[in-house]
């Protein structure tokens, strides 16, 4: 049986009886570069705003973008292009360390199938490839938690956080004091 790739990460699949004598170089580029790429690998993603990107997968073990865990977009734009991933069941966390708003999505350079998300400039996002649709898993909403007042207290209003002095107790001072005075506190 010859060997064969699997179908999202294309990692070599040793055949039965192939490769004797050298099958251990090929699990260990399998393990240690193919599936680490998966699970930490970063790659940088050269964007211009002349095209629309696309990354593929092809069936060998060397080193590929598409394969990366994170997708650092780098480059120069001026308008919002679209990045194409493999139509692959895979996550990716991709930071757009653009001046745009750059489009990912299933595809190739003749155009995007399935949904698509957009990711701000400087914000980074996770998504989740279907093999279909790319979705949001977590989004590119910042909390930004700024301290406000000295003895301030964040509350929410449903929508933001927003420091503010806390609500009354209802006990003042004269009538702390005599709490005190009377229960010995």
């Amino acid at each position: 049986m010859a060997s064969t790739y699997s179908g999202n990460l294309a990692i070599e699949l040793i055949g039965t009886g192939d490769q004797a004598g050298t099958w251990g170089n090929t699990t260990n580029t399998n393990l240690g570069t193919t599936i680490e790429q998966a699970i930490v690998g970063t790659a940088n993603v050269t964007m211009t705003s002349a095209t629309n990107t696309a990354i593929t997968i092809a069936q060998n073990n060397t080193f590929q973008a598409a394969r990366g865990l994170r997708l650092n977009l780098v480059g120069t734009i001026t308008t919002s292009p679209y990045l194409y991933i493999p139509a692959i069941t895979k996550q990716y966390i991709v930071n757009n360390g653009l001046a745009n708003t750059v489009i990912v999505s299933n595809g190739s350079n003749s155009g995007a199938t399935g949904t698509t998300v957009s990711i701000p400039a400087g914000k980074s996002m996770m998504v989740y490839n279907d093999a279909t649709n790319v979705a949001e898993v977590i989004t590119n909403t910042t909390i930004l938690l700024n301290p406000g007042t000295a003895n301030n207290v964040l509350t929410s209003n449903g929508t933001a956080w927003i420091s503010q002095a806390p609500a009354a107790s209802g006990v003042t001072t004269g009538k702390a004091i005599a709490m005190a005075m009377i229960f010995g506190f």
